[in-house]
């Protein structure tokens, strides 16, 4: 490099110092270095403040993601991992985050489904061929009751290569499926957290207090126990209804209720 090329790239590198960093960029700095150390709960913190900044950001949800797997709170980052594809539906590592999380919830029909549409967008990614290996291996392990494989898993041979390839032809169908599936499950959270928002509301009531609970298009008279009893039924109902497990084996997009 000579003098001159030397000089301006050195210019080149202070003038993208002097850019200042927005809010978001900077929370998501401290994130990032938090996670370095391990201090998950801090870097999770800081992630949420830049989600705050910018709840657009896809790559914010990856790394908060990131950080609840860290901490093995699998829904948490399951939830982070979907938003983060929905928000930038070609983004594979947020599609490989979500399949780590329905693998360690069991999911493991969701898991190969969004596993095949990462191949799709990039099929010579290895980080998804590794998973999709442990997604069998688990599925193995479940189906043996429990009992360990003893055999490591093994790089792709070339027929593997070439199934993984065939997986392209099918990128339609695996994406609309997960779209499908992550649009059900934002539906299911959204009504979930309106049941409890009202149930927060009805709890800070008074016993005295005369309410109206639509049935329909009309309206009963009842009070605060009442109610309490009935929206308390309606949680237990989205818990009961709507786990992981029950998504995985039937197929609906249940979800999981965040308060």
């Amino acid at each position: 490099m000579s003098s001159e090329e030397a000089a301006a790239s050195a210019a080149t590198a202070e003038a993208a110092a002097a850019v200042p960093l927005s809010e978001a960029e900077e929370a998501k700095n401290a994130g990032n270095a938090a996670f370095k150390v391990l201090a998950y709960d801090e870097a999770i913190v800081h992630y949420t403040r830049a989600l705050a900044l910018e709840p657009d950001n896809p790559i914010f949800y990856s790394n908060r993601s990131a950080c609840y797997a860290s901490k093995k709170m699998w829904r948490e980052a399951m939830s982070d991992a979907l938003q983060c594809v929905d928000k930038d539906p070609k983004f594979v590592k947020g599609y490989i985050r979500l399949a780590i999380a329905q693998t360690e919830l069991e999911a493991f029909d969701d898991a190969e489904t969004t596993l095949k549409a990462a191949l799709t967008l990039d099929p010579s990614n290895k980080t998804t061929g590794e998973q999709l290996r442990k997604l069998k291996a688990k599925k193995l392990e479940k189906a043996g009751g429990g009992v360990k494989q003893q055999k490591p898993a093994k790089v792709l041979d070339e027929a593997q290569r070439r199934e993984l390839a065939e997986l392209q032809e099918q990128t339609n169908v695996y994406v609309r499926d997960l779209r499908g599936v992550m649009g059900r499950m934002g539906s299911i959270q959204r009504e979930a957290a309106a049941c409890q928002n009202t149930s927060r509301q009805v709890g800070s009531l008074s016993e005295e207090t005369t309410l109206y609970r639509s049935v329909g298009k009309a309206y009963i008279k009842t009070n605060k126990a009442a109610q309490e009893a009935v929206l308390s039924a309606e949680l237990e109902t989205y818990d009961k209804n709507f786990k992981v497990k029950n998504y995985a084996r039937h197929k609906k997009g249940k979800g999981v209720i965040h308060t």
